[in-house]
């Protein structure tokens, strides 16, 4: 009797296992991996994803089953092991602990049994539920679905009563839990996926450009006004000719003198066939222009470009000005990023941790390449950026210290900021205190 108590006992300590792993696998598994496998066809991911939609009530199935197994893990179990205990520890009769033989024993079956039942019964099957919770979910499915199935009326009032509870506190309880990760925990994703090489660099980039994209409007990723090559209709063709050839795009606003009266949207390409033929009409041959505000968002662009097959448009202001013009490809390049020669870069790294920055850098690569965020507002460009910081019209050798950075303004072309040095401040304190060095040093000597 006392044999089949025992293993009685062991069997408790492995149901209690069975719901640990199941109630820590169905938490933990991914429900998009779960969905992929439906579609590959797998019978048990379905029955997975069933348990998923009503996970609530299989999470009261498990704890129905731990409470269910500890309890009579402790009935049956303790007995079993105080009698298996006794004959062994019974020499101890002749001793002055003869009169403690029964608790002494008592508690070394208290012992053993809560050791088997946190080790073997909690422990173990969490962390390895943990690890492969996949598998686990995948494997524990069915028989999660009989237990649920067969104490379903327990299940029902359980839950029931758990959730007149929760609501009893002012809380609001929904059928279906928020799941879906935020932008930035998406981003934390990549990373982890990026560090532990499951995903390469440049995808990693790709993914977190994509997940920014939203964020982003009009007004940071076009042309500012002060950089758009147009043509004018007021102009010949040759001297609309010579413009383009100094461009290096094909799509030009085509305007009535200034970019605030656009006509419509040229490419230089139709121009030349035409002009070939003696038929090149600008305003005939231009299409209607395409106006967009300034804070429409970057994932909104994408899908009016995609929908509307539209190749550039005009980006105006909120008093109907044009701020500038945006393109289907400045729209893809925030996506995947520049497509540069390494001869044309914007930022460029030296040695130390210095950056020289061209001004038209965007905010975006700026901080890719320092790693750290420097604060812009609404700013585009690095020079937007200290043109801000200055409040007023920048001159080369103007310093900013901002976000732990030295900004050191290289040159300057008019009003517009042509070449950044950056350097965070360390970096600086030390280049400063060798000059002090070497300045000292050659006085004393």
């Amino acid at each position: 009797m006392d044999a089949l108590a025992l293993v009685l006992a062991l069997f408790l300590v492995i149901v209690n296992a069975f719901f640990v792993a199941a109630e820590f696998a169905i938490v933990k598994v991914r429900p998009t991996r779960i969905e992929e496998l439906v579609r590959a066809g797998k019978p048990s991911a379905r029955m997975v994803q069933r348990i998923l939609s009503n996970i609530d009530a299989y999470l009261s199935a498990c704890q129905l089953g731990i409470t269910m197994a500890s309890l009579a893990l402790g009935r049956i179990g303790e007995p079993a092991f105080h009698n298996l205990l006794s004959p062994i520890i019974a020499p101890l009769g002749s001793t002055w602990l003869a009169n403690w033989l029964s608790e002494i024993a008592s508690f070394m079956a208290f012992f053993i049994l809560t050791f088997l039942h946190i080790t073997a019964g909690e422990q173990a099957p969490k962390s390895l539920a943990l690890v492969r919770a996949e598998p686990l979910a995948l494997a524990i499915a069915y028989p999660l679905r009989l237990v649920y199935i067969l104490l379903f009326p327990f299940i029902w009032l359980i839950n029931s009563f758990s959730l007149w509870m929760v609501r009893a506190t002012g809380t609001r309880v929904h059928g279906d839990r928020d799941e879906a990760p935020s932008v930035e925990e998406l981003k934390l994703i990549v990373a982890k996926a990026r560090s532990a090489g499951l995903v390469s660099v440049s995808r990693s980039e790709v993914m977190r450009k994509a997940m920014s994209l939203p964020a982003k409007t009009a007004k940071h990723l076009m042309v500012p006004r002060s950089e758009v090559a147009f043509l004018d209709i007021n102009q010949s063709l040759q001297e609309n000719l010579e413009r383009a050839r100094h461009a290096s795009h094909t799509r030009f606003p085509l305007v009535d003198r200034e970019l605030d009266d656009v006509l419509g949207i040229i490419d230089i390409r139709d121009v030349l066939f035409a002009a070939l033929d003696g038929t090149a009409d600008l305003e005939t041959m231009a299409t209607p222009p395409v106006f967009f505000p300034e804070l429409m968002s970057g994932e909104r662009l994408l899908a009016e470009f995609r929908g509307r097959h539209i190749a550039m448009a005009i980006i105006v202001d909120e008093y109907g000005g044009a701020s500038g013009i945006l393109t289907a490809a400045d729209v893809v390049t925030a996506v995947m990023g520049e497509f540069e020669d390494d001869d044309s870069e914007y930022v460029v790294a030296l040695p130390g941790g210095v950056f020289d920055v061209e001004g038209t850098a965007t905010i975006e690569d700026v901080e890719d390449a320092l790693k750290a965020k420097i604060g812009a507002r609404d700013m585009r460009t690095i020079a937007g950026f200290l043109m801000e910081q200055l409040g007023r019209m920048p001159r080369a050798g103007d310093r900013i210290i901002a976000a732990g950075h030295t900004f050191d303004v290289l040159a300057v072309s008019g009003p517009r900021i042509q070449k950044v040095r950056i350097r965070h401040q360390k970096a600086q304190a030390r280049t400063e205190k060798n000059k002090d060095e070497k300045s000292e040093e050659k006085n004393n000597s």
